[in-house]
């Protein structure tokens, strides 16, 4: 494997930190918080959602969560699955559907 780390953006990063056992606590803006509890104890991290993490950062959350780079599973960063165009609250919130107006009652 090579010693560089892949290009991954931060969609891709989430999702394969919730196959290694990762769970998402909360969203606040464009930074997504990760949790793993172990029998050793918790693993914490929190994901930038941006279109490419840098290597520092990227190798920095690997740091944090206790994972390497071949744990990855870097041949799934090769493409984004078919129907990651949503935007990311509905990959991750259920839609009820409904829409508020704003239009005035008169």
């Amino acid at each position: 494997m090579s010693r560089h780390l892949p290009a991954v953006s931060g969609r891709q990063l989430v999702r394969a930190l919730q196959r290694a056992g990762f769970i998402v606590l909360r969203q606040k803006g464009s930074h997504v918080s990760m949790e793993k509890k172990t029998a050793d104890g918790y693993w914490r991290t929190i994901v930038p959602i941006h279109r490419e993490i840098r290597p520092g950062t990227l190798s920095n959350i690997l740091n944090q969560t206790g994972l390497s780079k071949d744990q990855l599973n870097c041949s799934d960063f090769s493409r984004e699955p078919d129907g990651f165009a949503r935007s990311w609250r509905n990959l991750h919130a259920p839609y009820s559907g409904k829409r508020i107006s704003s239009t005035k009652m008169s």
